[in-house]
């Protein structure tokens, strides 16, 4: 917020110089002008006067058989002798009063929209550049966290193999190593190139229901003992197939992690809406996890404006629906 007052603060006093300068040179010019336009009416005014002397003057001409030196009379040259005409310099003064005020409270409304509008779109501009400090921070959180379990496991997996024996045992751990493997690898290459396209979406006909096939396809090791219940309906949307393929990931990825044994995936649309639903019972010995899948899905589907819905009962229950929208 510093920051943003310090950019107004700036931007007032720069404009402030700007408009005073304006307001001078306009102020002036039209000081000219109705003093010019004044002293045309009054000589036309004592010219009429002198032809008929009955006729009436207005407030602001002065008629004197002397001259007169006061300081709020302007004096209008005419051509006649011993008949002196004066021009009230307050009719001068009280024109350009109105013209200030009438500039002044345009300005002032324009000048407070301005700085408003000016608020508006630094406070956004601000907001946006937090938003993606934060989004990014999460991402290199989220790779370190992945790196980090992925090291764990490699760990357990060569003390195994240092240790064993038995050529069972031995192949077994270098097929968990190989699958921990795979699974690091696609993650750091989803969230790599999850932040590389940030700047430049491409957004294509996704198939759901495929998606989906391929994440549990990349976790199969992980789910030897699980119950998978799966029911796809043909859904279609357009987005960016890197943000899709991330936020289902990251819930079936949890699902997976925090399961027992049973994991319901079901995936359907309407006319407005695709839908994912995944529901999985709670380990009695899952320890809660960082949240920083779910914050990742959030931020995606803002920019989607789809939503997403967090149940937590006897099973964890999350849906996403996504706005359909076609080529």
């Amino acid at each position: 917020m510093s920051k943003i007052i310090k950019i107004i603060f700036l931007f007032v006093i720069i404009n402030i110089i700007w408009f005073s300068i304006l307001n001078i040179i306009a102020i002036n010019n039209y000081s000219n002008n109705i003093e010019e336009l004044y002293t045309k009416q009054s000589t036309l005014y004592a010219k009429l006067y002198m032809i008929n002397k009955e006729k009436m003057l207005p407030d602001f001409i002065v008629i004197s058989k002397k001259p007169l030196f006061d300081k709020g009379l302007l004096p209008i040259n005419t051509e006649h002798h011993n008949v002196y005409f004066y021009l009230k310099d307050k009719f001068i003064n009280e024109e350009l009063y109105k013209f200030a005020i009438h500039l002044f409270a345009i300005e002032s409304f324009f000048f407070l929209s301005l700085i408003f509008f000016t608020y508006l779109t630094i406070s956004s501009f601000i907001s946006n550049i937090k938003a993606n400090e934060r989004f990014l921070n999460l991402l290199l959180i989220s790779l370190n966290h992945k790196i980090g379990n992925f090291l764990s496991l490699q760990h357990i997996n060569l003390e195994i193999i240092k240790g064993s024996e038995c050529s069972k045992w031995v192949s077994n751990a270098i097929k968990r190593l190989e699958d921990a493997y795979v699974r690091i690898e696609n993650d750091v290459r989803r969230t790599l190139h999850l932040v590389k396209e940030r700047a430049a979406y491409v957004y294509e006909e996704i198939d759901l229901p495929l998606i989906a096939t391929n994440i549990l396809g990349m976790l199969h090791s992980e789910l030897y003992n699980k119950q998978i219940s799966c029911n796809y309906k043909a859904v279609t949307i357009l987005a960016n197939t890197t943000d899709i393929e991330d936020i289902l990931y990251n819930l079936i990825d949890n699902a997976v992690k925090y399961s027992t044994s049973i994991i319901k995936i079901q995936i359907y649309g309407d006319k407005r809406y695709a839908v994912v639903t995944i529901e999985n019972d709670i380990a009695k010995d899952a320890k809660q996890g960082t949240g920083i899948g779910i914050d990742i899905i959030r931020k995606i589907l803002k920019k989607y404006k789809g939503t997403l819905t967090i149940t937590v009962q006897d099973s964890y229950y999350a849906k996403v629906k996504i706005p359909i929208k076609k080529i």
